[in-house]
């Protein structure tokens, strides 16, 4: 009768350090300390994302994305393991591919949210904009005063043209979706959403 024994191969080494990559890696998805809008106060994108999807007036759209994609970035995050575990890619490339897709269904999401609704102060505020004026708490004030003195009908005339689509006056929160794939575990959480 013939022995068999098994030894561990190149395979084992393989998963081994496959384990070891995995265990201090992360991909984190969102806007970083360097996206800022190019307006006079350089206002962090992750603060106005944090606004609208945690605010008073929510425009969610990070929540609403890994509720609707979870299971399927949960069946591609364990794809990729297996290639990585197979030696068919690095922990890092993997990461890179979950990174890229989290972010564009992320985008995804802000491409297509439609509510709330803009105020009609919100658009107002998009027409001075667009006409280089700049706008302060002061001016917001005016026009609320605006809208009380004229009237909705009459504003909307006056809006009228002016883009009604949350999320997406300069595009800039869509162009700036990021992630970063790190390596060894971080030490401190940056500012980011």
């Amino acid at each position: 009768m013939a022995k068999m024994s098994r030894t561990p191969g190149n395979a084992s080494g393989a998963f081994k350090k496959a384990l070891k990559d995995m265990q201090n890696a992360n991909v984190r998805v969102g806007w970083f300390e360097s996206s800022k809008y190019p307006d006079d106060n350089q206002t962090p994108v992750a603060y106005v994302a944090a606004i609208n999807e945690i605010g008073p007036h929510k425009r969610p759209f990070m929540q609403p994305t890994a509720d609707a994609r979870e299971r399927e970035w949960a069946e591609l995050m364990f794809n990729l393991s297996k290639r990585v575990v197979k030696g068919k890619m690095t922990v890092e490339d993997a990461l890179t591919a979950m990174g890229l897709q989290v972010g564009g269904d992320i985008q995804h999401t802000i491409a297509h949210v439609t509510s709330p609704p803009l105020s009609l102060i919100t658009l107002l505020a998009r027409v001075a904009r667009r006409d280089g004026k700049k706008v302060t708490g002061k001016t917001i004030g005016e026009f609320a005063a605006e809208i009380k003195e004229k009237g909705e009908a009459a504003i909307r005339q006056e809006v009228a043209g002016i883009s009604e689509k949350p999320l997406n006056e300069t595009g800039y929160m869509l162009a700036t979706t990021s992630f970063s794939v790190n390596m060894q575990a971080p030490n401190k959480v940056d500012d980011e959403t």
